[in-house]
């Protein structure tokens, strides 16, 4: 009888330690399939910051290339012989061929370093001179210039005509010889654009065009008169 006890006995602790068994195998199990599942998180993870990654280095890339001193800088390197070009065929009408415009993207510093600028000189019979040091008169004649050659490159570039040019005031600076030199020049544009509208005081101004409208101020507002 104490034998058959003593085997009960190890009957029910051989199943407990078959279940014991049991158990550790399981949850052995459910640690192998939640490391699993962790590694296959952790490799998408890795995959997602690898793309952030690449984002963010296309992303930086971009932004130096259209930071100023790259892809900025060389649009208007481009565009500045265009502008210098159209500009000095206007100018030389204008002053008979006694003023060309430079244009300098770049300006040496006095510590050797170079700055991004965007210096107008024109040369002239008193030499090479920035724009700023030119009277009204001669200032003028360079706006005007200057304006014709970016619509012209406006136009080229866009693809689309930019068909009214409007000029406001300024001829009071010219004497009559550089009057009649402007009026030519904007007569030579008249096909390149459907509207051209000169607003001037001059009454000398009004006598060469054909259209012609009068603006008068009244007590309850502008009233624009055809003449």
């Amino acid at each position: 009888q104490k034998s058959e006890k003593q085997y009960l006995a190890m009957q029910e602790k051989k199943q407990l330690i078959e279940k014991q068994k049991g158990e550790k195998e399981q949850y052995i199990s459910f640690l192998e399939e939640q490391l699993e599942k962790d590694r296959s998180e952790d490799k998408k993870i890795n995959i997602t910051l690898k793309e952030l990654e690449d984002d963010l280095e296309i992303r930086s890339n971009l932004a130096h290339l259209l930071s100023k001193n790259n892809l900025q800088a060389i649009l208007i390197e481009e565009a500045i012989p265009l502008i210098e070009n159209e500009a000095n065929n206007i100018l030389d009408k204008l002053t008979e061929g006694k003023c060309k415009i430079y244009i300098d993207s770049m300006r040496d510093l006095k510590s050797g370093e170079i700055k991004e600028t965007l210096d107008i000189k024109i040369a002239d019979a008193f030499g090479l001179r920035y724009y700023e040091f030119f009277s009204g008169g001669e200032s003028f004649k360079i706006d005007l210039a200057l304006r014709i050659a970016l619509v012209k490159l406006l136009t080229q570039k866009s693809g689309q005509a930019i068909r009214t040019f409007i000029i406001d005031e300024g001829f009071g600076s010219q004497d009559t010889q550089s009057l009649e030199k402007m009026i030519d020049v904007l007569y030579a544009l008249q096909n390149e654009f459907d509207l051209i509208i000169l607003i001037s005081h001059l009454t000398d101004m009004k006598e060469q065009f054909p259209g012609q409208f009068f603006i008068r101020k009244t007590p309850t507002g502008s009233v624009i008169q055809k003449l």
